[in-house]
């Protein structure tokens, strides 16, 4: 009670400190919440029937639910039994689909989605579906350093990035490069007046000129505040994600024809998490998926998650920013939200500390007996609620 949505969202750095509101969040965060059929109830059409770690999760069909008499297309509850195959490894996940084990198989690495399109013993059987999605690719440089400080450094390096082959090694082409950190599909809010970012060798050096580095014998380099700084990158990425490494190969490729040695670092998942909240990373190549339902930045951007432990990896932002941020949280005027999120994005677009390389697409493979498709870019990229089958 004394809780609402408005008050949560103006009053959110200072209820992070209310003892309600953190007995809460421990209480919703018990182990028990994860598989506990009792604890795992909501107004959906689904209740947990059975779990297995690291095999299945089964879903079975409420009786007598609330949503059957509601004809809404996003309310549905259509099959009577929903089972989520766990297939960790790709290689068995593909036999498991072309040997119909499966109905539905979603984020299919590209390579294997251009072979499948080349299958007409498969395309007998599956449909195959490339749709938008929310998640997007990025490189991030930490602008607490003094190497990196200056924007005029960090736009020089955008354009040291060869976005088109990125885009050609990893998606197949498939996909076009990001303006900016609002996904395409959310019309009405990404700025056109953006121009993005392109491989442009000559202007990159140019601006490493006009930022105060000079370039001799074949490395750059700065005098400031007493010491000598050498331009040079140390790249991560979580090892084991093939985007990842191709995207650091072509990185590497390219600034170094121009000087900057880059050294690829591959870094386990949560070790490079807890190093990037404590500033412990110099670049980094990262994806997250984009909301389509908020402009909610202040755990990304705002200069109050710059700190230790925050989320704001890059240390963006400042004063201004920090104004757009929680003007557009405020206003409830949709014009001038509109306004507001378009200046916000001009700004994160010349500081140049978080590059937008692309949006995803996810490839999608579906059984035909199955009808009713309501394809999303949300995650998992359908919704399976609102499909029907049909024996074939």
């Amino acid at each position: 009670d004394g809780y609402t949505l408005a008050h949560i969202r103006d009053k959110y750095e200072e209820l992070k400190k209310d003892t309600t509101i953190q007995k809460f969040a421990q209480w919703v965060n018990d182990y028990s919440f994860n598989q506990d059929p009792q604890k795992l109830q909501g107004s959906a059409g689904y209740v947990l029937d059975d779990w297995v770690n690291g095999q299945y999760i089964k879903l079975r069909k409420k009786q007598n639910w609330w949503g059957n008499d509601i004809d809404v297309p996003w309310i549905k509850a259509e099959p009577e039994i929903i089972n989520f195959q766990i297939i960790s490894d790709n290689r068995t996940a593909l036999i498991a689909l072309k040997n119909s084990k499966i109905d539905i198989y979603g984020s299919i690495p590209v390579d294997d989605f251009l072979i499948l399109m080349q299958d007409k013993n498969f395309g007998y059987k599956y449909n195959l579906h490339h749709v938008e999605s929310t998640k997007l690719a990025y490189l991030g440089f930490n602008s607490r350093l003094p190497k990196f400080a200056d924007k005029k450094t960090r736009q020089a390096l955008a354009r040291l990035i060869n976005y088109k082959e990125i885009i050609n090694v990893t998606q197949a082409g498939m996909v076009k490069q990001a303006v900016g950190i609002i996904p395409p599909i959310h019309l009405g809010y990404s700025d056109p007046n953006i121009m993005p970012y392109v491989f442009d060798p000559l202007r990159a050096k140019q601006l490493l000129l006009k930022a105060g580095w000079e370039f001799e014998n074949g490395r750059w380099t700065k005098y400031e505040n007493g010491e000598i700084l050498t331009l040079h990158l140390n790249l991560q990425f979580t090892s084991g994600i093939n985007d990842y490494e191709s995207i650091a190969l072509v990185i590497k490729e390219a600034f170094e024809k121009n000087g900057i040695p880059v050294n690829i670092q591959p870094t386990e998942s949560r070790l490079l998490t807890q190093k990037l909240k404590n500033h412990q990373v110099e670049v980094f190549i990262r994806s997250m998926s984009m909301t389509l339902f908020s402009f909610d930045y202040r755990s990304l951007f705002h200069t109050s998650a710059a700190g230790l432990n925050g989320f704001n990896y890059t240390g963006f932002g400042n004063g201004h920013t920090d104004s757009l941020i929680i003007r557009t949280n405020r206003s409830t005027d949709p014009r001038e939200r509109r306004s507001l999120i378009k200046e916000f994005q001009e700004n994160f677009h010349q500081q140049a500390t978080f590059l937008p390389l692309f949006f995803y697409t996810n490839n999608l493979a579906i059984h035909k007996r199955l009808s009713n498709l309501r394809l999303t870019p949300l995650f998992p990229g359908y919704d399976v609620t609102s499909m029907v089958s049909s024996v074939q």
